[in-house]
């Protein structure tokens, strides 16, 4: 098992790495000018913009030992099952516990899985600080939510028209 695991570390380092750069290079010099990308980073939409001069940058590619990943992915399930056996006790950041799980088995941006909350725009948010007696509807609104059990749509109607008004 050492020595096939050897062989494939050394096709990997002496073959694949260098597959990977020569297209990368290749790709980067059919490209030009800006390109904005939009990624998930912190479960926050951000733009990137990739010019020439990241395009030509030197890059160094890495490669990661295959048994370390494994190991580092055995250990994730290990912690994991722990964990499983303390969240009835233990109050636990689930989302967080799942981000951790996720990167450690090598998945990419896993905060794309999980529910984007509603952010409110920021001239809504300025609009509502002017206005005290709005954040005091919105809270009566809140309260008022979380007082009555749930009822049938044509109730939640009638109340959504009387706070409209």
């Amino acid at each position: 098992m050492t020595r096939l695991s050897m062989i494939i570390d050394n096709i990997n380092q002496n073959l694949i790495i260098p597959m990977v750069k020569n297209v990368a290079e290749m790709i980067a010099n059919f490209q030009f000018g800006e390109e904005q990308l939009y990624i998930n980073k912190n479960n926050q939409e951000e733009t990137i913009t990739i010019d020439d001069k990241v395009r030509q940058a030197d890059y160094r590619y890495t490669y990661s030992d295959r048994t370390a990943t494994v190991e580092r992915s055995n250990k994730a399930d290990m912690t994991v099952q722990a964990l499983q056996q303390f969240v009835q006790f233990i109050p636990l950041n689930v989302q967080e516990v799942f981000t951790w799980y996720m990167e450690q088995k090598g998945v990419d941006n896993p905060e794309r899985f999980l529910q984007q909350q509603a952010q409110i725009p920021q001239e809504i948010q300025d609009y509502l600080l002017q206005y005290p007696e709005i954040q005091q509807m919105i809270a009566n609104y809140e309260q008022l939510k979380d007082n009555q059990p749930q009822q049938p749509l044509q109730n939640q109607t009638n109340q959504q028209e009387i706070i409209q008004q």
